[in-house]
């Protein structure tokens, strides 16, 4: 029932309860949707990236991958 968000910069600014949108940068789906919202950031000791989990704000909407921006 969550999502998980990959290859987000271990300096990213994000924080619990940060909302995540779509970017726009799809044919499918236009910029500014609400996607989710953050519940979990976890920060591997050896790694680049952080991973961000997101519960969606629908149960099942389709997505299969975004690309956060800011």
């Amino acid at each position: 029932p969550f999502l998980l968000l990959k290859y987000i910069p271990y300096d990213s600014k994000v924080k619990i309860n940060d909302e995540v949108f779509t970017s726009g940068f799809s044919e499918y789906y236009f910029s500014g949707i609400k996607v989710g919202k953050v519940i979990k950031i976890y920060k591997e000791k050896n790694s680049l990236f952080l991973k961000i989990w997101v519960k969606p704000y629908i149960a099942s909407c389709g997505f299969e991958e975004v690309i956060i921006g800011k």
